[in-house]
């Protein structure tokens, strides 16, 4: 592996970064600021926001949870593979998340009318 100096270099130094319409030349720009990125700014307001919804639930709900629960207020019954698909989570996590629902009784898990091999996953009396 080589040597790379430029990883030395103190934080509060400058580097140059060329331009976009000219990349030959330079500009002074401060080195790398955590406050300034953008992953840095999301997570700190995702942990704002997580404190803050743990406070508001009366229920002891996970934010995956109550975006399930809110879901199907939405959108009514439906497969669970449709309902992941809905809160963007794979197979897995949203089969985790639906058994832990069905376990506190706040949905409840049918055959579905159309097709018998298929469960249709709802919001029961408690989960609304």
């Amino acid at each position: 592996m080589l040597h790379d100096e430029s990883r030395e270099r103190p934080m509060s130094e400058t580097t140059a970064i060329p331009s976009v319409s000219n990349p030959g030349a330079g500009v002074d720009a401060p080195a790398y600021a955590l406050d300034g990125q953008i992953g840095f700014l999301l997570r700190q307001a995702q942990q704002r926001h997580t404190s803050i919804f743990a406070r508001m639930m009366l229920e002891d709900v996970t934010p995956t949870q109550w975006a399930t629960l809110a879901k199907l207020h939405e959108i009514g019954g439906c497969s669970q593979n449709l309902l992941g698909r809905h809160v963007a989570m794979d197979a897995a996590t949203i089969k985790g998340v639906v058994d832990r629902l069905l376990t506190r009784g706040l949905i409840v898990a049918n055959a579905d009318p159309t097709d018998n091999r298929r469960l249709t996953i709802d919001l029961s009396e408690r989960g609304r």
